[in-house]
């Protein structure tokens, strides 16, 4: 038997726990949990499922794990023992460090797996299926419904995992692929008759094909040796004409070399000609290149020299404009210096006006009073005060007055100095007008100078040019009537090789056709010979013969397998639908029923004193009055006689469902050879009555022996014997 003792479950940053916080399994041991609505309790048994299967009962998984204030690093984790081997399971979401990810360790070594992908198929196979946790482990309040209000497909599925009928699906699966593979076989067996068959019949062929090919090969033979006959009959006779027409001709070899000896002459003295008249048109055309050349290089220093010339006259004008231009920014710089102070001294008159203005309105103020304090020696007011006050005004004012006839002195100052530095602004701008207009003149001088030596350069240029030309159309024209000769010379001694090569090519072409012939009749000759000794090639025939052979012998050989194949077909056929829902898995389902029958009976005899009888069958009634195939609760009252759920109140059908999730998980246990140390009861006392909360509270008490249970209420229950009470604030 397999023991599977859990020892805790923590969490941190889970639902509404931040700090960490682990429940401890303890066997013999029945822990209440209470505490108001909202306050996280079921949370706290949730971390659990959520561990070993990436969600909780409800289905909540993801972020909406993740505590919201935290908003990261969230870790749940279990540990539990199976027999001599400790494991432990770490689940992660949005943690800082490690990411989203889940481990399991055996024995304290590294993860063995790790990722939800791989650690929730080994939770299944060492511990059990999220359903069968859920409907076995876990009474999850408002969470799903029950067994007995499910529907046939989901019971039918929890059976099966409780009863570990998945290895029944795999059996399935692989029966279903044997067959696939035996159907496939046949198919490629009875193809391979087919094509063995298809293939026969074309040897067949062949070999019909191939003796007929025999008989035409032979009157082909018979032809063949008659047209050789002919042929060569026909060629000999045409090679005794041509050689009648090749003796008529002269043999004219020796004229052709003489007349190629002449031509290569006359070519060579045409081109020695030519060549000399090109030479002397080329020394005639460098010689007055080079006069060019020269007349070129003088016009360049005369035009050089004018450059400079111009270049030393505006050397010696920008000297003199610079000196007057900085004789002129001296003048500016004085006058704005000078226009720079006038405006410092304004804005110093400004100031000590607006402070004796200040003051005077001060003197005035204080002589309006009639009584108070004098503000320059802070005695009282009287009359020697008054006139004190009075002499002070006056003499401000004075000052005041001094300071405007003084500010005006300055502004007419400024006035003058402006007219002054705008008339020099004016002179330097005509100082650079009177530079732009010398630089112009000197630079239209310079352009009207070089225009007169280009004009005249050009000028000479066509005398040279116009005297050269004339010379070469006289060398052209002392060479043309001797090189005009030796082109018609060399006209007539082609004329004449025309002749003799026409001569030539004929007889060559005569010689052709009597060579081509010779060859001819020893082709003739060499395939009449062929012919006459060419015998068939029956080596095809007998290959065909020994495939037709190998395909009946295989055609044999297939049948022989086919038939094998279609008894291995009824075989896989039988184990399929042995291992299908249907076969083996629904009988064990059917063995089950008995055991869950006596189970659920012990359990509503203990909670209800034997008023309520619950009972499970694999067939159920149809309106019809027919059977079919389906898992079915039958539910009775024996003081109401209600006889079917949906008439059972919600305190019954609590007591119900109680009995019948205690009844899975011995069914579990037994079946599996497993023993798990945890129950987790949600709001098992919702709808119950006081005497039915004392059955249920009895029955807990009997259970915890060698077991931790956990049970969530609304409020502490006095009929509950806990062995530890956690109230949640």
């Amino acid at each position: 038997m397999r023991n599977i003792t859990f020892h805790e479950v923590g969490m941190e940053n889970f639902g509404p726990y931040i700090e960490p916080m682990v429940l401890p399994f303890t066997n013999n041991h029945l822990t209440l949990i209470t505490g108001p609505n909202g306050i996280g309790k079921t949370m706290s048994l949730e971390a659990l499922p959520f561990t070993l299967f990436g969600e909780t009962c409800k289905k909540v998984k993801g972020d909406d794990v993740v505590n919201n204030r935290t908003g990261k690093n969230c870790h749940t984790w279990t540990k539990f023992t199976i027999n001599d081997d400790t494991y432990q399971i770490d689940r992660y979401h949005k943690y800082t460090k490690i990411g989203t990810t889940v481990t399991i360790c055996k024995n304290g070594e590294e993860p063995y797996k790790k990722g939800h992908r791989e650690v929730v198929p080994e939770v299944e196979k060492l511990i059990c299926s999220k359903k069968s946790f859920t409907n076995t482990l876990m009474f999850g309040q408002k969470v799903k419904d029950f067994f007995t209000d499910l529907i046939d497909s989901d019971k039918k599925e929890i059976f099966r995992k409780i009863l570990d009928l998945d290895i029944y699906t795999k059996w399935y699966k692989q029966a279903d692929l044997d067959l696939k593979a035996i159907k496939e076989s046949i198919q490629e067996a009875l193809k391979k008759i087919g094509v063995d068959q298809g293939v026969l019949s074309v040897v067949e062929n062949q070999i019909d094909v191939v003796n007929q090919q025999i008989k035409r090969f032979e009157d082909d033979k018979k032809e063949k040796i008659a047209t050789e006959k002919k042929a060569l009959e026909d060629s000999q006779r045409l090679l005794d004409g041509w050689q009648k027409d090749l003796d008529k001709l002269v043999d004219t070899g020796a004229d052709i070399e003489k007349l190629n000896k002449q031509i290569q002459d006359v070519e060579k003295q045409k081109s020695h000609h030519i060549n000399e008249k090109e030479t002397t048109v080329l020394q005639l055309m460098n010689s007055r290149d080079a006069k060019v050349s020269e007349m070129q290089t003088a016009a360049d220093k005369a035009k050089q020299n004018i450059i400079s010339e111009q270049r030393s006259k505006y050397d010696t004008f920008l000297s003199g404009h610079q000196k007057e231009i900085e004789k002129i920014d001296d003048e500016i710089s004085t006058i704005k210096q000078e226009k720079s102070n006038i405006a410092s001294e304004l804005s110093s008159i400004e100031t000590e006006k607006r402070i004796i203005q200040t003051n005077i309105d001060k003197l005035n103020n204080s002589l309006e009073l009639d009584e108070g304090s004098c503000p320059t020696c802070l005695r009282e007011i009287d009359d020697a005060c008054r006139k004190h006050l009075e002499d002070e005004s006056m003499k401000l004012v004075n000052a005041y007055y001094a300071l405007e006839k003084k500010e005006k002195t300055l502004q007419d100052q400024n006035t003058k100095t402006f007219e002054a530095l705008k008339e020099a602004e004016t002179k330097k701008t005509q100082q650079h007008n009177s530079f732009q207009t010398i630089t112009s003149d000197l630079k239209t001088e310079e352009n009207i100078k070089i225009a007169e030596i280009d004009d005249k350069l050009n000028s000479t240029f066509d005398t040279i040019k116009e005297l050269a030309d004339k010379q070469a159309e006289k060398i052209e024209a002392d060479y043309v009537e001797y090189i005009d000769n030796l082109s018609k010379k060399l006209a007539e001694l082609y004329e004449m090789k025309d002749v003799v090569t026409d001569t030539n090519e004929k007889r060559v072409e005569i010689e052709n056709m009597i060579n081509s012939l010779q060859q001819n009749i020893a082709g003739h000759e060499m395939k009449l010979k062929i012919a006459e000794e060419e015998e068939y090639d029956k080596s095809q025939l007998t290959e065909y013969q020994v495939k037709k052979q190998e395909l009946e012998t295989a055609i044999a050989i297939s049948n022989t397998t086919l038939t094998e194949l279609k008894n291995e077909e009824q075989l896989a056929l039988f184990w399929k639908t042995a291992w299908s829902p249907t076969g083996i898995p629904s009988m064990l389902i059917d063995e089950a029923i008995p055991f869950m029958n006596e189970k659920v009976t012990e359990y509503l005899d203990l909670l209800s004193n034997g008023r309520y009888i619950v009972s499970f069958d694999t067939l159920a009634a149809t309106k019809a009055g027919e059977f079919r195939d389906k898992i079915s609760v039958n539910v009775l009252d024996t003081y109401t006689r209600a006889n079917s759920r949906m008439q059972l109140s919600g305190g019954q059908t609590r007591l119900v469902d109680i009995a019948t999730i205690l009844t899975l998980g011995d069914l579990q246990s037994s079946v599996q050879d497993v023993k798990i140390n945890i129950l987790l009861f949600d709001e098992i006392f919702d709808s119950l009555d006081e005497e039915n909360i004392g059955f249920v509270s009895k029955i807990l008490s009997q259970l915890k022996i060698d077991k931790s249970i956990y049970l969530i209420s609304h409020t502490q229950v006095e009929q509950l014997e806990a062995d530890e009470t956690l109230e949640f604030k």
